[in-house]
């Protein structure tokens, strides 16, 4: 096998990580989502708050409005598309949990499941 080939190829083992780790945390945010409705208000309210920051970071990050440390934490979580596909659903699991909502658990279901393949896509193709 010719050396540049070799060296280009990555081990299996950091290809299943780079699959397993975001479903395992994007799995975990969104259990919190769904467990938050037995939590005390406040809490919920600063889950929430805190959510909204860590959807809106990003986005400041990516625009170039933001400070540099700011952009290198969002780099050490898998970048905006990463950060903001966990923080998306997390909210939509807020979402599928609270009572008399307006939307379907299948339809909530296939936009979790959509969200899930971006973040699949986006590290497995880094």
């Amino acid at each position: 096998m010719d050396d540049r080939i070799a060296e280009a190829l990555r081990p299996l083992w950091q290809d299943i990580a780079l699959l397993a780790v975001p479903l395992v945390v994007a799995s975990l945010v969104g259990a919190l989502g769904i467990v938050l409705r037995r939590l005390p208000r406040w809490l919920r309210v600063g889950v929430v708050c805190a959510a909204t920051v860590g959807f809106i970071g990003p986005l400041v990050t990516a625009a170039g409005w933001a400070p540099s440390w700011l952009g290198e934490i969002v780099a050490i979580f898998g970048g905006v598309t990463t950060v903001e596909a966990f923080v998306a659903a997390h909210l939509l699991c807020i979402v599928w949990a609270a009572p008399k909502r307006s939307l379907s658990s299948p339809f909530l279901a296939v936009i979790i499941a959509a969200v899930l393949f971006v973040v699949v896509i986006d590290n497995v193709a880094a």
